[in-house]
């Protein structure tokens, strides 16, 4: 039978002594242990281990009861049974040491904790706050940047460093979308912005969406179903089913966003390229929303003159593209006006009346009629003339000549 005591009985037991006891059971092994342990038993003895040891009380229900009987005088404490044969064992004296280097290391209730203030080292004394497990002097209890005192108002924790309301607001904070606070508590999150609650509206009517209603995004506004239907009077029918057409999954007890005839999760309306949640104007195609950086890439017309992609309005000479106010005549180096007459050579475009040069002038001039050349089919090259004249005229999705 192995002698142990754990640390859960130590601690229970803690507040006694049962020097007597220990002193009696080094003895004991002193008498009938191999000589080369006589030394660690007396070093062990002399530290003075023993005074911080707890007391074992006369408990039947004792784990270790059956290793102990009472002594001739104070029947409250408790000694090792004499078994030489056992005392000689060397799991004996393996479980003093340990029994033993275990007290050593047990704190004596009568010595107090010296609780040191978290932010400046300093012990403890008076009024100390708790703040989770760190303590701290009432006065030491500071914002890390503008050092007010934290202990009468509310804080955050950020990194370690404790902040008040308005410098966390300010260095970490999310601002709201629709009106510009700083948002706490219950927030909405849609289309890659933050909002309020009652800031979250209706782009016509300004009222709050309802909790789990749907909200319609027609590409650059949030709009009711109140409201998105009299601007559709002939809407096509949205799809029944309840899956959100992101994520597959179904939409339940949250607001659906309802774009390109379908409904999405307000987070799952993002691009197909990149991913990112769209929160703004997008474009489509063949059905698939994308953010305007990726269709660019993918499918937009970039512009000969500056290389940049083209939005809106776009002029075609040959199979150049410009935007407009990039298309300059490469003799004054003016802009086309829109319905202008231009020369077109290959990729090179002047006015007609540029004729500062007379030989390069000669040189390509068309050998067509005005009439002939304005129904040639625009930026066509035509065998066996240097050049045709075309009238350009600018619109809003592309240019017409």
């Amino acid at each position: 039978m192995e002698f142990s005591i754990t640390p859960r009985i130590l601690s229970k037991y803690f507040g006694c002594t049962i020097e007597s006891i220990l002193t009696g059971c080094i003895m004991a092994w002193y008498g009938n242990c191999s000589v080369h342990n006589h030394k660690a038993l007396r070093d062990i003895y002399s530290k003075g281990y023993l005074k911080k040891s707890p007391s074992i009380i006369k408990d039947p229900t004792h784990p270790s009861h059956k290793l102990f009987f009472p002594l001739p005088s104070g029947r409250q404490y408790w000694s090792m049974r004499s078994d030489t044969s056992r005392l000689r064992d060397q799991a004996f004296y393996l479980q003093a040491m340990r029994l033993l280097n275990t007290l050593a290391h047990v704190q004596d209730p009568a010595e107090k904790l010296c609780i040191q203030c978290y932010k400046c080292g300093e012990p403890c004394k008076g009024e100390v706050l708790r703040v989770q497990s760190k303590h701290f002097h009432i006065k030491c209890f500071t914002c890390k940047v503008c050092g007010c005192d934290l202990a009468q108002g509310g804080f955050f924790m950020k990194n370690g460093d404790y902040l008040c309301t308005l410098d966390y607001q300010r260095l970490h904070g999310t601002c709201c979308n629709g009106c510009g606070s700083f948002v706490e508590g219950e927030v909405v999150t849609a289309l890659g912005k933050t909002y309020h609650p009652a800031c979250f509206v209706c782009t016509i009517c300004k009222r709050p969406f309802p909790t789990g209603d749907r909200v319609t995004f027609n590409g650059k506004d949030c709009l009711c179903q109140h409201c998105i239907h009299p601007m559709s009077p002939t809407p096509k029918d949205i799809s029944s089913s309840s899956n959100c057409a992101g994520c597959g999954r179904d939409i339940k007890n949250g607001q659906a966003l309802l774009a390109l005839e379908r409904q999405w999760h307000l987070g799952c309306f993002k691009c197909k390229a990149c991913g990112k949640v769209l929160s703004g104007e997008y474009i489509s195609k063949d059905g698939t929303p994308y953010c305007e950086k990726d269709y660019q890439i993918h499918f937009g017309v970039q512009c000969e003159a500056c290389n940049q992609f083209i939005t809106g309005k776009v002029l075609e000479a040959g199979d150049k593209h410009y935007h407009p106010s990039c298309a300059r005549c490469s003799r004054c180096n003016h802009m086309f006006t829109e319905g202008e007459e231009m020369y077109l050579q290959g990729s090179t475009v002047w006015h007609p009346d540029c004729k500062n040069n007379s030989r390069a002038e000669e040189k390509y001039r068309p050998t067509r009629s005005s009439s002939e050349s304005i129904c040639s089919r625009p930026g066509s090259s035509i065998s066996g003339s240097p050049g045709h004249t075309i009238y350009v005229s600018t619109y809003s999705n592309s240019a017409h000549y």
